[in-house]
């Protein structure tokens, strides 16, 4: 009895704390997330530098919050004394205001965004920074990437798959909802590169909504890589090895038209400026096949150059370019985006990234049958137009970039203008004449 009497109080008391804490888990509204909110900064290092707009233009204020629901309110004070703008966070990835600021140029303005839980009064909130600058190309152009990649993340799907967050705009066309959007698996790291190129990377700082998107958009990107088995080729130059590396395989994008879609993914990589980052995602290694999972992202860009190199067109006087699969005879459009992918890759700087010499020797053979005498450079051969000539005659230009031919013109000098009449010399040199002269197409 005298045991029974000792522990009874440890057993009420045991049971009393239990019922209580069940309440304070279930009732309390103390342990409802507290809102986090962060706005877009305009420089994604430094959100103390405004955002451009001129004076009566209409703008998008542009914030996220940690939380969404019946009970999250939020609040765009604009920071210029007109009422501000209140509502219910529907969408934790899109709180957005427009709005027109008046003024004069240097006219700086504080907006603030504040989320508030109505149901616990807990709140965050962060400044925006605005200012009125004279309406010039600069601001117009300025304003125009802003709002663009709020777009874009707008446009994001975004979902969890074993234990890691993803994001891509994987999804059909919509113009009013989803114009940045496409079934091709290229349109991620399209999307990708508009943010890297203005400094949102995944390794920027948390406070940048933007960042998590990219983080997202790199994850899904490598599961959209596969590796392939490649071997030596003859060309023109005899028999050549694409695997830099050693390692017996290329990697390419694992859809139809990877050609086309490769360089965009090679420039998305690189864009993110981390060679030795790590891929957490894409296909696990089983044996000698490397696949994607683990490893650096320099390693899977040389394995991109591999199977551009191995993939290059090699027979007769109109080797040297790409098309819709490996070894394929080659068209223009094609060839600009493994031009693209090679130009970035080899411009990078990143060490152990390499593209072959003769890829560019025998691509300027494939300039120079695919030039006409005006100066513009046809589809498939120099006097194919079927789409006019002005589409073409960048794809020739920046795979005159790739193979140095660019550089080697005389200072001063461009490419010759594309005329109907002109008939001198075309502008691509070291090419064999018989192709710039006569034309060819891929046998």
């Amino acid at each position: 009895m005298a045991k029974v009497e000792i522990n009874k109080p440890a057993r009420s008391w045991t049971t009393t704390f239990l019922a209580l804490l069940l309440t304070f888990v279930f009732a309390s509204p103390a342990l409802a997330v507290q809102p986090t909110v962060k706005t877009v900064p305009w420089v994604a290092t430094n959100s103390l530098i405004p955002h451009d707009t001129s004076s009566g233009k209409s703008i998008t204020l542009k914030g996220t919050s940690g939380v969404a629901g019946a009970t999250i309110e939020y609040t765009w004070d604009f920071g210029d004394g007109t009422a501000p703008m209140v509502g219910t966070v529907t969408n934790q990835y899109v709180i957005d205001a427009t709005h027109a600021y008046v003024g004069s140029p240097n006219d700086i303005f504080t907006a603030r965004l504040t989320v508030t839980d109505t149901s616990t009064g807990e709140s965050d909130s962060q400044i925006y920074l605005v200012e009125i600058r004279d309406k010039t190309l600069e601001t117009e152009v300025n304003v125009a990437i802003d709002e663009g990649l709020w777009y874009l993340h707008k446009t994001m799907q975004r979902f969890s798959s074993g234990g890691q967050e993803f994001g891509d705009w994987n999804q059909g066309t919509s113009c009013g909802s989803r114009c940045a959007s496409s079934g091709y698996y290229g349109i991620t790291p399209t999307n990708l590169n508009a943010f890297e190129a203005n400094g949102h990377l995944e390794s920027g700082p948390t406070s940048d909504p933007y960042t998590e998107d990219v983080a997202r958009g790199m994850r899904r990107l490598f599961q959209f890589l596969t590796t392939e088995g490649i071997s030596n080729q003859t060309n023109g130059t005899g028999v050549v090895d694409p695997d830099s590396n050693g390692n017996g395989y290329g990697v390419r994008v694992n859809q139809s038209n990877y050609v086309y879609q490769g360089g965009m993914f090679m420039d998305a990589i690189i864009a993110s400026g981390t060679p030795s980052a790590v891929t957490t995602t894409g296909q696990a290694p089983a044996g000698a096949n490397p696949g994607i999972l683990g490893r650096t992202y320099a390693d899977v860009v040389q394995d991109m150059v591999d199977s551009y190199a191995y993939g290059q067109y090699d027979p007769g006087a109109a080797r040297g370019g790409w098309r819709y699969v490996w070894n394929q005879g080659p068209d223009g459009s094609a060839c600009q985006w493994a031009a693209i992918g090679l130009l970035a890759a080899e411009r990078a700087g990143w060490a152990g990234v390499t593209v072959p010499g003769w890829v560019k020797t025998e691509n300027e053979v494939w300039l120079g049958c695919s030039q006409n005498s005006n100066g513009a450079f046809g589809y498939t051969s120099n006097g194919s137009f079927p789409w006019g000539p002005y589409a073409v005659a960048p794809s020739g230009m920046v795979q005159m970039a790739l193979t140095g031919l660019a550089a080697a013109m005389p200072a001063g000098t461009r490419p010759r203008p594309i005329s109907a009449t002109a008939s001198a010399t075309p502008v691509v040199r070291g090419a064999p004449s018989a192709a710039t002269t006569t034309g060819c197409s891929p046998s």
